[in-house]
């Protein structure tokens, strides 16, 4: 039995086993190499190849992330210039609504020196071409018979013209055809 620092000997709490009792070791000896190995670690290529996918995917996962965040603030800005341009549009809506307001027309014929006419009157058709006749056969007035300054005076016909619509009578109201 082995003995302690005080001199004093040490009994094994185990039964039945003393110093010479101890297992002996199997010597050691190299392990020759397989004929087919050629690396010491033959896991190694593969352990290599699986974490170079994982992150080569991770960088695919990050520049698609980078790509899809880029096309949401693009789409933002878009989003951003077509209100922009919605309220500028209905601005100008309001805008052609008030200018296309009749007194609104008036008001600026008047102050640009327009009158409203006294009596309006509606021309007879009259064909482009000389000496043509109207679809009926009646020849047009091509002429003004009287010549003077009031307006109202010249526009009226030299003779009445017969008109498919109304037949005989003066110039034609209502819209032409």
């Amino acid at each position: 039995m082995p003995a302690n620092a005080h001199g004093s000997v040490r009994r094994d709490p185990r039964p039945g086993r003393g110093p010479a009792q101890t297992p002996k070791r199997a010597p050691l000896r190299l392990v020759p190499r397989r004929a087919g190995r050629t690396s010491q670690h033959p896991g190694r290529p593969a352990l290599a190849l699986a974490g170079l996918l994982a992150v080569g995917s991770l960088l695919a996962i990050a520049a698609a992330h980078a790509f899809l965040v880029q096309g949401q603030v693009h789409l933002t800005r878009l989003q951003e210039k077509i209100s922009a341009e919605a309220v500028t549009n209905r601005e100008l809506q309001d805008r052609v609504a008030q200018l296309e307001d009749p007194s609104q027309i008036i008001n600026q014929a008047e102050s640009q020196g327009l009158v409203a006419p006294a009596q309006i009157g509606d021309l007879p058709q009259v064909p482009l071409s000389p000496g043509a006749t109207m679809r009926d056969g009646a020849v047009p007035v091509v002429g003004l018979s009287n010549r003077s300054t009031d307006a109202s005076q010249r526009i009226a016909p030299t003779k009445q013209v017969r008109t498919p619509d109304k037949g005989l009578g003066g110039p034609r109201q209502g819209p032409s055809r």
